[in-house]
């Protein structure tokens, strides 16, 4: 089992509302996380995710950790992450 998250999209969105193109270099600056761990996230699934990042990737955002990071199983079906699952 292992995570994958929505980043792509909320990049996409934040985009939209700021009205500018943004980098992963930017959103990792301004997040406070190192860029190759925003390309984790972002292009790789995690078998084990670092919860500091998701949360301040979820509050950068403005969603919940649920609407950030989804579990994927063995088949690749997404399953929603619950709340008591991180």
């Amino acid at each position: 089992m292992a995570y994958k998250t929505h980043l792509r999209e909320l990049k996409l969105q934040e985009q939209a509302k700021r009205g500018e193109a943004m980098t992963w270099q930017q959103i990792a600056d301004e997040v406070g996380i190192a860029y190759s761990t925003i390309q984790r996230y972002v292009h790789e699934s995690v078998p084990s995710p670092d919860y500091s990042v998701i949360d301040r990737l979820a509050e950068y955002f403005g969603v919940s950790v649920r609407d950030l990071i989804y579990r994927v199983e063995d088949d690749e079906t997404p399953e929603p992450v619950g709340a008591g699952a991180l």
